[in-house]
């Protein structure tokens, strides 16, 4: 041996660990701006009596997304379906398929809010995303997900999870899940985690203590962002205040009813934009930093599942692929098997999906900078967050005229279909299921292109 080049060799690895743990740490820094907001409802407090499951992603520099079907090796689950970008990072740890959501034929849903480690080692191996893709692909109910959880460790040793996941399936559960594990080369390697019931309040932990009884009156749903119990002290708090404040005003409004729905959590909870201002903010440069739906909300999903013994085939993936303030939810239903080229395809050109962008994806992308009108730029990077924090809400007031019409048009229609196919289930099946979601796909694109929502009139007929 060389002992020349065993000093080289070393010096080389000492630099390549200081620079990685360098950008770990900007990264750790700069996590808590990324971060992103979930929640899920129980089927109890869903006025319509499904269970939802929600979430915003906040990934400045990942503004490409796309849903694709993936037909699964598990014959228990079925095929699957995510929301993902496409993530090479060398910190990261992760393969190339970065979801942020997904749900499968079983009924099983799943949502991930990543959470900041104070522990840099654990950030440079975190594997949150990876573990939400797994359990998409072999779980087909929160039990399962919990046994896949007590097992996994064993599996990925190596890897570390400080995360929160949201989940729903379709036997009734509903819960939310404060995730944490470190890795090989720091101490307590043993996954931990803590569950909180949607349905009933109750909180128990992975030996199945119970932390906290069931509640005898609970609000039936559970949000997140950046914080979670192992991690309490994490920065930026408002969005999660912000979503269980809107949560409670539809669920529980002074002498109402229950408003609580798959289509107000997109309307009026998803696309939520309200948060803390300078001294110097207004309407027409308003700072989107600590509101729900900002400058670097890059996609939303809303999962309506079925309640308890329903048929997990008319489950369905509403997907905004783009800030949801400014974009239109467009649905995919579990039982087609597969996704409108438009939530994929890279453009109607291609006919190809050669990267993670998507039809939709790019035309809302476009947008948000239309004539600089609502951002003057809606690009950004890991390390220094978006380029430009700051809406025009009163452009986005008019742009969201047509916007929420649109989207309007295709949930009342979805609605509409899905009531008959349950009233009638011997109708249900892939190929009408396809033909359905595929012209709501192309009805909400001709109208966006336009600008309108009155350009392509509403001709479909089941």
């Amino acid at each position: 041996m060389n002992p020349l080049g065993n000093t080289r060799l070393s010096r080389i690895c000492v630099a390549l660990e200081i620079l990685v743990l360098t950008a770990v740490l900007v990264l750790a820094l700069n996590q808590s701006t990324c971060s992103c907001t979930i929640a899920v409802v129980s089927a109890h407090a869903n006025a319509d009596g499904r269970p939802i499951l929600w979430k915003n992603s906040d990934i400045s520099n990942y503004w490409h997304q796309q849903v694709k079907y993936f037909a699964g090796n598990n014959s228990n689950v079925g095929g699957y379906y995510i929301l993902y970008n496409d993530s090479n990072s060398l910190l990261a740890q992760k393969p190339s398929i970065n979801p942020q959501a997904g749900a499968n034929q079983a009924g099983f849903a799943l949502a991930v809010a990543p959470v900041t480690d104070s522990n840099l080692l654990n950030e440079s191996v975190n594997y949150n995303t990876r573990l939400l893709h797994e359990a998409i692909a072999n779980c087909t109910s929160i039990i399962d997900f919990e046994q896949f959880l007590e097992t996994w460790s064993e599996q990925h040793y190596q890897y570390a999870i400080s995360a929160n996941y949201a989940a729903i399936d379709a036997q009734g559960g509903a819960a939310l899940f404060e995730v944490h594990k470190s890795s090989k080369y720091s101490s307590g390697s043993v996954l931990q985690y803590k569950k909180f019931d949607a349905n009933t309040g109750q909180v128990t932990d992975h030996r199945g203590q119970e932390i906290s009884p069931p509640q005898e009156v609970f609000r039936g749903f559970h949000v997140r962002s950046n914080a979670n119990s192992f991690f309490p002290n994490n920065p930026e708090d408002e969005r999660n205040l912000r979503a269980q404040e809107l949560l409670a005003s539809l669920a529980c409004p002074a002498g109402g009813t229950n408003k609580l729905t798959s289509r107000n959590v997109m309307h009026l909870i998803s696309k939520d934009v309200n948060g803390k201002q300078p001294a110097n903010g207004s309407d027409f440069n308003y700072n989107t930093t600590y509101c729900i739906s900002r400058s670097q909300t890059r996609s939303g999903i809303v999962v309506e599942g079925v309640p308890a013994g329903g048929d997990q085939r008319l489950t369905v993936f509403w997907a905004a692929l783009g800030e949801p303030s400014i974009s239109v939810y467009v649905p995919t239903i579990v039982g087609a098997e597969d996704v409108s080229l438009y939530l994929y395809q890279d453009s109607l050109d291609s006919e190809s999906d050669q990267s993670d962008l998507s039809i939709l994806n790019t035309l809302e992308d476009e947008r948000e900078t239309y004539n600089k009108l609502l951002y003057s730029s809606n690009r950004g990077n890991t390390f220094l967050g978006p380029h430009d924090y700051t809406i025009n809400k009163n452009e986005l007031a008019q742009v969201q005229e047509w916007t929420f019409a649109i989207e309007d048009n295709v949930v009342d229609r979805t609605e509409d279909y899905l009531a008959l196919l349950r009233q009638n289930p011997e109708h249900i099946n892939k190929d009408d299921l396809r033909n359905f979601q595929n012209y709501c796909a192309w009805y909400i694109y001709k109208n966006y292109a336009a600008g309108s929502a009155e350009a392509t009139l509403w001709e479909y007929e089941w």
